[in-house]
């Protein structure tokens, strides 16, 4: 390999050119680095902002007004279920009012077959399937009876059934109505 002969002159220029390679590198070296520390900062200034809004959320007083109306609804929700926990008395009640609600309309329930319960996360749906025949006018009220009860009651399937043939306004109801009980323990 030769060697490179550079006049005394050259070298110094060699020299300096390279200083002044290695200053531009470090000059952009550095202003990346405090463009990091600026962002890291900012970063950091704004998770203290949101942190601080987030603690005058939580201790601020709707929060409390909040929780205060949720527990007061609950509380109206649990004073619309059947009696106590027994899914078995909770059933008797609902069959009771569903036979009250229909005689006071003049409705006969023909058949009355208990489903399988079921499970929510605090409460337990009880299901009943009726089956009558009454008017359009009748099942109008029946409906509307069941839906203003005292008791939180939904209904979860109806059927209707009319005989083509007979032209009477009579039609064959089947509906699953279902009143809630609260577990044990909640």
């Amino acid at each position: 390999m030769k060697s490179i002969k550079l006049k005394k002159r050259e070298k110094y220029l060699f020299v300096i050119v390279i200083l002044v390679a290695i200053g531009i590198f470090m000059d952009i070296g550095y202003r990346y680095y405090q463009e990091k520390i600026g962002s890291i900062d900012e970063q950091i200034e704004s998770r203290k902002v949101f942190l601080q809004k987030q603690n005058e959320k939580l201790s601020d007083k709707s929060v409390k007004a909040r929780i205060e109306d949720a527990k007061n609804q609950l509380s109206i929700i649990d004073s619309r279920l059947l009696d106590g926990y027994n899914p078995h008395i909770a059933l008797a009640q609902l069959q009771k009012i569903l036979f009250e609600t229909a005689g006071k309309l003049e409705i006969k329930i023909d058949t009355t077959q208990v489903k399988k319960t079921e499970d929510l996360v605090i409460y337990t749906k009880i299901p009943v399937e009726i089956t009558f025949i009454t008017s359009i006018d009748k099942l109008k009220d029946m409906l509307l009876k069941i839906e203003l009860s005292k008791m939180m009651l939904t209904i979860s399937d109806l059927k209707l059934n009319t005989d083509e043939k007979n032209s009477s306004k009579q039609i064959q109801v089947t509906m699953t109505v279902a009143g809630y009980i609260k577990k044990e323990g909640n």
